[in-house]
């Protein structure tokens, strides 16, 4: 977006500052998708990519060049998660983040 010209980026995370993914067995990916190299190669080194972009993130916001905002603390949830507690607890935690940055979030777009 930046490169796009947008001057003023929100990025809504749904994991905290300190979470990187690891590296996963990917012998299933090979053994499904075999007939498709990039596709397993790319699901090989995912964990890598996301880190890589988690590490941008940061030093944009630092820059203040986007305005992040996160989980406070790490709820542990699945991407299809049919717990309805964690669900609302997460749904709660990002409401409850979201007020206890609203000024700062004020202020980044006022400028």
């Amino acid at each position: 977006m930046l490169a796009m010209g947008v001057d003023k980026v929100i990025v809504v995370l749904t994991r905290p500052i300190e979470y990187r993914k690891k590296k996963t067995n990917s012998k299933l990916a090979n053994f499904y998708y075999h007939k498709y190299p990039e596709f397993v190669k790319t699901i090989q080194n995912r964990y890598q990519m996301y880190n890589q972009e988690v590490e941008k993130v940061i030093e944009l916001e630092k820059e203040k060049k986007i305005f992040v905002i996160r989980p406070s603390r790490l709820v542990e949830i699945k991407r299809i998660e049919k717990d309805h507690q964690k669900i609302q607890e997460m749904y709660d935690l990002g409401v409850e983040d979201t007020k206890r940055n609203l000024e700062n979030l004020k202020k980044y777009l006022k400028n």
